[in-house]
């Protein structure tokens, strides 16, 4: 009796783990997709991938898939809703054909919004502000902003600078991308720094995983009374960007900044570089790169270096209605063989403890043995209620800087198919290496609109704890992050 309980069992295990061999497999088939909206069809398919015939091992591998395809879509914060439904067929030699439902409810993405801002230092700041998240049905974007900023709280046009530019980002057919920017910023208290600038980037697709690329950005003084002729571009810079395949891309670059005071000085940079996508051997995004630097100009003798450089970056955001759980992060660094070397960037996570509650913390960094005194004045603009004329930055060569801000993020109420409404109440740390500090504090209610989700209505007030006379009041329609 024990003989043929013992052979039943082996003949039931072995039946078990035939079926699992041949357990079929799923694959997708096709795609249906249903639109509310103006997004055209084929923009969505190119989002979500052309990926009939991708084999799943099992039915959760398969729904996971699907789930990051529509999180993609809602990260456009152009839909009001994404809907994602598996439709299994009969199997068929051990495969399962798929089909996945798209459904897309679209959303209003065009604004023209007017906003003013109030800084204690500067005085007042008027926007007009245009935006269509959704140019043209390809999720693209079209951008135009006019401000009007006041200086040293002078209620005077002519005592402001204007800012302005326009740009649009554009996804063409299947294979092409597009981005072009014209922007000016008129100083009216130093025209000799009123600088008008184009950047144009053109990419293209190539065979099925690779690209070919190519970005230029200009830099010009129009008002100028020192400089004539060429001398009147400041910067130029140039790319060209080749990758064969999603493992390897080939950079080649050219870099020029001109600086007048009571004399022309030259600076020119040059480089040939090539890196390595580890995504698909390690699953991690991580990119090593080497190339070789020339540097030239006239003020300094020429030179040549090795650069090693190392980028990683990965981000895992999913959104439940406006607000946020995961993280993200991205980190370049390098070091030259002339000495030179730096850290940078960013890193956030997002958490929420309850259906209606959001934390989340953000910090940028830069370390260095060698100051980027423009870039780092840009800083002050994580740091809010305090301006970029903050003496602790302004025109400082700062080797090491770093924010952090922390966020809470809590829906008060809504009002149903129309708005939702949130408070935030913020603080904004800042370290100026070796020894200085900076925080802010403060608080802003969000409104975000059934219509318009991607375009939120924001009033924020920050303070400068460290000097109360700073202040910063905004009426905007940005995300901060």
């Amino acid at each position: 009796m024990g003989i043929v309980k013992r052979t039943v069992s082996f003949i039931v295990m072995g039946i078990l783990f035939i079926s699992q061999l041949c357990a079929a497999v799923y694959v997708i088939d096709r795609y249906e997709i249903e639109i509310t909206g103006r997004t055209r069809e084929s923009v969505v398919r190119r989002l979500i991938g052309n990926d009939e015939g991708t084999t799943f091992d099992d039915l959760q591998t398969l729904e996971n898939a699907v789930e990051r395809k529509r999180q993609a879509l809602l990260d456009l914060r152009i839909l009001k809703s994404v809907d994602a439904q598996i439709v299994c067929g009969a199997e068929e030699n051990g495969e399962t054909p798929v089909t996945v439902r798209i459904i897309i409810d679209g959303a209003i993405s065009f604004i023209v919004f007017p906003s003013v801002y109030y800084d204690s230092n500067y005085g007042f700041f008027y926007q007009i502000f245009v935006q269509d998240q959704n140019f043209l049905g390809t999720t693209g974007k079209l951008n135009f902003s006019f401000t009007v900023r006041e200086n040293d709280n002078r209620h005077e046009l002519k005592h402001s600078d204007i800012i302005s530019y326009v740009s649009t980002e554009l996804p063409l057919g299947r294979d092409w991308n597009l981005f072009l920017m014209v922007a000016l910023q008129h100083r009216a208290l130093d025209r000799e720094e009123t600088r008008l600038s184009f950047e144009n980037t053109i990419e293209k697709k190539l065979f099925e995983t690779g690209f070919v690329s190519h970005r230029i950005i200009v830099f010009t003084n129009p008002e100028s009374q020192l400089r004539h002729g060429p001398d009147m571009i400041t910067a130029l810079a140039d790319y060209l960007k080749f990758a064969p395949n999603e493992y390897f891309t080939f950079t080649l670059q050219h870099l020029m900044n001109n600086t007048f005071t009571d004399h022309l000085v030259m600076v020119d940079e040059a480089s040939l570089s090539a890196s390595l996508n580890l995504d698909k051997f390690t699953g991690a995004k991580i990119t090593p790169s080497a190339g070789f630097y020339f540097f030239g100009g006239n003020e300094r003798p020429k030179s040549t270096a090795l650069e090693f450089a190392l980028k990683a970056s990965d981000s895992l955001i999913s959104w439940y209605g406006d607000l946020r759980r995961g993280y993200g992060y991205e980190i370049e660094s390098y070091f030259r063989t002339n000495g030179f070397w730096k850290i940078s960037g960013e890193a956030k996570v997002l958490a929420m403890p309850l259906d209606w509650l959001q934390l989340s913390a953000r910090t940028v960094f830069r370390f260095s043995d060698f100051p980027e005194v423009e870039l780092t004045n840009l800083f002050t603009g994580y740091m809010r209620g305090i301006p970029n004329i903050n003496p602790v930055i302004k025109d400082n060569e700062i080797d090491n800087i770093a924010v952090l801000n922390l966020d809470v993020l809590a829906h008060i109420f809504s009002i149903p198919k129309f708005v939702r409404a949130y408070v935030n109440p913020f603080v904004d740390l800042g370290w100026v290496g070796p020894d200085r500090f900076l925080a802010s504090a403060g608080a802003e209610i969000m409104f975000i609109l059934n219509e318009w989700p991607g375009a939120p209505g924001r009033i924020s007030y920050g303070v400068n704890l460290l000097d109360p006379r700073e202040d910063e009041l905004s009426l905007t329609v940005y995300f901060f992050y």
